[in-house]
Formats: structure tokens, sequence, C-alpha cells
């Protein structure tokens, strides 16, 4: 039987959709669901649309370990909650990852509708199967994008906001993506 794939989407995929995946399939190994469901991750960085504005180019580098400030304060935090996104390599959202998806979750509002190339913006068809985290868990605030952020706390808040949302959210998910 083919796993059903549940798709976490940030913008350069590098800090919070990884995240969110490696996090998700520790949850589906924990509740033994890791042999029906797959967690991925992409980013809508560098896609949809003619006009470049910022934010739509592709990330400079492939993975978080190559961003100094980012890494400097993701390592130890990802470390300690026993994440391991050090060989993610980013992702592009495309039409055959959006139609091999069961599931797709943007991180944040941005992503899910409000910039030029977000999910809904890009792949309106599949409307359906595209929802906001923090909506699914009843939450009013996404996952912030911290990237750049110089603040430690930043980070540290943005990957326990990530655990505690796929957390409280697992069951809810899991229906979802059985849909």
């Amino acid at each position: 039987m083919k796993k059903k794939i549940i798709l976490f989407v940030c913008s350069g995929n590098m800090f919070r959709s990884p995240i969110a995946e490696a996090y998700f399939d520790m949850l589906l190994k924990k509740n033994n669901d890791h042999k029906f469901f797959v967690a991925k991750s992409a980013g809508i960085q560098g896609t949809g649309g003619k006009i470049k504005l910022k934010g739509q180019n592709p990330p400079k580098f492939k993975n978080l370990r190559n961003y100094e400030l980012e890494w400097k304060h993701s390592e130890p935090l990802l470390k300690s909650a026993n994440i391991d996104i050090s060989k993610h390599n980013f992702v592009a959202i495309n039409k055959k990852i959006i139609l091999e998806s069961s599931l797709i979750i943007a991180m944040s509002k941005d992503i899910y509708q409000t910039r030029t190339n977000s999910l809904l913006n890009q792949f309106l068809e599949n409307k359906d199967k595209i929802f906001l985290l923090s909506n699914i868990i009843n939450k009013k605030r996404g996952i912030p994008d911290v990237f750049g952020k110089r603040k430690r706390r930043m980070y540290k808040v943005a990957i326990g906001q990530i655990q505690n949302y796929l957390d409280s959210g697992y069951k809810k998910i899991i229906k979802l993506a059985k849909n």
C-alpha cells in the first residue's frame, strides 16, 4: 500500500517546514502511523509568477547549515529536541508534489494565501486539500518566519510552536489526510 503524503510548506523550505516534516515523522512513528503516512516538505520561494518580487527568487543555499546565523541559532535547539534537518535540502513546490500529496499544510497565512506565489494563488484548483496549520488547531497565529532574526529566543519559540501545534493537531491532521 502506498503511503499518503502530508506536505508541510513554508517560504524557503529551510526552517519551518523541514522541522515540521521531521517532527511529524517522529509523531507518525510514535503513534504507529508511519506505515500509512509520510511527512514531506517544500517551499514556495522561487515559484509562481513571472515577476520576481522579494522572496520569489530561489534560496541562495539549499540547506540551513549554509546560513551561518540561522544554523548557529537553530542547531543546538534542534539537537535538544532530537530533530535532525542537517541533511535536508530545499524542495520547490510544484504541481507534481501537490497532486501526490493527500494533505498540504501551510505554516503561515502568507504561505497559504496572501503572497503572490501563495499556495492558493498557485494551486487554487487543489484548495480542498490545502490548509493553514493554525486553522487546523483553532489558533490565531501561524508559525512566524524567523529567517534572518538575530535572537535565539525567536528560533526557540518557533520550534516550540511547531511541536505544540503538531502535537495538539495530530489526530485532526491524520483525519484530514485520510479523506
